[in-house]
């Protein structure tokens, strides 16, 4: 029985000729690239020549027409059209989800700097005043282990505090300590007493 026939050529294969004694063929080896290269330079052919050589052998490939300018004319406006109907489109939409809408006026509050259960209000001109308005909020009940805040209008819109509207006669050391971003004025309930 005879062996196929080799269509690659290897090292090996060559060894293996060498030992039967046969002496193989040592040309060497053609490949596509090499015959695509000497064609070139027996032609002296350029790129360029060799590309348009193999559009020019394409068939089957019909050669679609030239669009007219008058139907890109056309299609250009109707893309202009579209986008100016679009923009009119959004606009008109936008004005009418603002007249839905209505603004948020956020009032400046009082911010305790512990967590509280009850906020008031007290307002008075005098010292004599917000003394008077405290202990009327001592005299309302205050449920049991709960805090209410008492604060001022202008606690809200500057860093004065309950205590420095008071202006009680206090040591400088602890005057400048009490401002209204770390300490606060309130009620406390706790073990049965306000």
């Amino acid at each position: 029985m005879d062996e196929p026939k080799k269509y690659i050529r290897t090292f090996a294969g060559d060894i293996e000729a060498i030992k039967k004694g046969v002496v193989p063929n040592l040309s060497p080896l053609k490949t596509y690239a090499g015959d695509f290269s000497d064609r070139m330079k027996e032609t002296k052919a350029s790129t360029a020549t060799v590309l348009a050589a193999e559009q020019d052998a394409r068939t089957g490939a019909p050669e679609s027409p030239a669009p007219t300018t008058k139907s890109n004319f056309l299609y250009v406006i109707a893309g202009a059209v579209l986008l100016i109907l679009g923009t009119v489109g959004a606009y008109i939409a936008y004005t009418r989800y603002l007249m839905g809408v209505e603004q948020i006026i956020l009032v400046p509050a009082a911010s305790a700097p512990i967590f509280v259960d009850e906020k008031e209000k007290i307002s008075g001109t005098s010292p004599n005043d917000l003394l008077s308005a405290i202990g009327q909020s001592l005299a309302r009940p205050l449920a049991p282990n709960t805090v209410r805040f008492l604060y001022t209008d202008f606690a809200t819109t500057t860093d004065k505090s309950v205590f420095s509207a008071l202006q009680l006669p206090a040591p400088g050391a602890l005057l400048r300590n009490i401002n209204a971003a770390r300490s606060m004025a309130g009620i406390i309930s706790a073990g049965g007493n306000q």
